[in-house]
């Protein structure tokens, strides 16, 4: 139990400095997107089996700011590509979420993805 405690706080401790790095130039920065989606870490990283409702209602906010703002969505793009590559996300996983969480993403969920279109 100690353990995973430890893992999960190391994990989350490493995706904030991750996205804290990216270099946000809109509203939005990579530090409230890692807020928003502190609730999706264990299903991403396989240890829950489903998004809890948390996770689904910080994704669907994500989504909607990323709609809202060509900047914002840039910069959250830039955020997620940076967490996906560095961090044990399980990118099938990630790509459920819009579906299990009953949306449609604005943004691909792809690491590859240019986020400058």
């Amino acid at each position: 139990m100690a353990k995973t405690v430890m893992f999960s706080s190391l994990l989350f401790s490493g995706l904030v400095l991750l996205l804290l790095i990216a270099n946000p130039t809109g509203a939005v920065t990579c530090s409230d997107a890692a807020q928003d989606l502190l609730p999706c870490l264990g299903y991403l990283t396989g240890g829950v089996p489903a998004p809890p409702d948390q996770c689904c209602t910080g994704a669907k906010t994500l989504n909607q700011i990323a709609a809202a703002s060509a900047a914002d969505r840039k910069v959250l793009c830039e955020c997620f590509k940076s967490a996906v590559k560095s961090l044990p996300i399980n990118l099938n996983k990630a790509k459920q979420i819009p579906v299990l969480c009953n949306f449609t993403p604005v943004l691909p969920i792809d690491p590859s993805v240019d986020c400058s279109q």
